[in-house]
């Protein structure tokens, strides 16, 4: 058990909770009871957590010096990081900060945007390799049982786009099908609920069993987070709407052919002929599920996840 970890993330309007979402998963493995460092702008985010003594928010009025000294008088031994990526530079600087007090870090990373953690975890569907010391690379490292399931015809779909779901493209995707006949469960996030709501549509803000309804559903349409693996893991139809510019992530996620991929800012009347397409076109679907098993049988080896949390409780 890891009693002296910390755990540092920026999660809600800016950088989504699919950091957050990911950090308390793998708090779980690893068995530990951390102290959490949260850098937010969604002043619920304490509903995440049960023991509101373990936490303190980077803050204007709060430096990440002061934490620094704090939790080093807390006697905690190690660091762990999920922070934006869009800045590798300040990305390091804030790993450097802790590093240079003697704590050893580890970071969850991009393949071309890796931090110089002790410990770096790229757990993306990638081409790159990484030949570096404690560099874990590849899906298998999100601790995800790949589950086989039989490919159902699509009538309960669910839309959850994201946490934050910055472009409000839940309630585009949601106002194209209500007026087709699906079951359908609608994740709205931080945005407000749609102001019409169907017999047959189900709206929540979010989903504590999210897991739970990706195995009840036979599609789900989502954005570019973590959310995807959670669905291929599933071995479920997936349609990913793009929110930014085209990744290299993207792009080696898109070379499996695991899922439709739509790209950003097209006409609604074209995002709703390709989903429509989609959902009609049963040869289409059957390759993508073929590809998914082939694929993740491959990444889904626990043993390689137990031996990175071996890892990081040995650091």
């Amino acid at each position: 058990m890891s009693k002296f970890i910390a755990f540092r993330l920026s999660a809600g309007k800016r950088f989504g909770l699919g950091h957050l979402i990911r950090l308390i998963n793998i708090s779980r493995s690893l068995k530990s009871k951390p102290f959490w460092i949260i850098e937010s702008d969604y002043r619920k985010i304490s509903n995440f957590f049960h023991n509101k003594k373990t936490k303190l928010y980077i803050k204007k009025k709060i430096s990440e010096n002061i934490v620094v000294k704090k939790i080093k008088k807390l006697g905690i031994k190690k660091i762990v990081f999920d922070l934006p990526d869009n800045n590798i530079k300040n990305k390091k600087k804030i790993i450097s900060r802790y590093s240079s007090l003697n704590l050893k870090t580890i970071s969850y990373d991009l393949p071309k945007k890796y931090s110089d953690a002790d410990i770096k975890i790229i757990p993306y569907i990638t081409n790159k390799k990484i030949n570096q010391k404690n560099t874990f690379v590849g899906s298998q490292y999100l601790g995800i049982r790949f589950k086989k399931n039989r490919l159902n015809k699509i009538k309960n779909i669910l839309i959850s786009i994201s946490g934050s779901d910055k472009f409000d493209i839940g309630n585009t995707i949601y106002n194209i099908l209500k007026k087709y006949n699906f079951n359908i469960t609608f994740i709205h996030g931080l945005n407000k609920k749609p102001s019409s709501i169907t017999k047959k549509c189900c709206v929540k803000k979010f989903a504590y069993n999210l897991k739970e309804l990706i195995s009840y559903n036979d599609l789900i349409i989502t954005g570019e987070g973590m959310t995807k693996y959670d669905v291929i893991y599933e071995n479920k139809p997936l349609i990913i709407i793009q929110q930014f510019n085209n990744s290299q992530l993207m792009q080696d996620f898109k070379s499996k052919r695991l899922c439709l991929i739509i790209k950003k800012n097209l006409k609604k009347s074209i995002v709703e002929k390709k989903i429509i397409s989609f959902v009609n076109n049963n040869k289409l679907l059957k390759k993508f599920h073929k590809n998914q098993i082939n694929l993740l049988k491959k990444n889904s080896n626990l043993y390689e996840y137990e031996k990175m949390l071996n890892t990081i409780n040995c650091l």
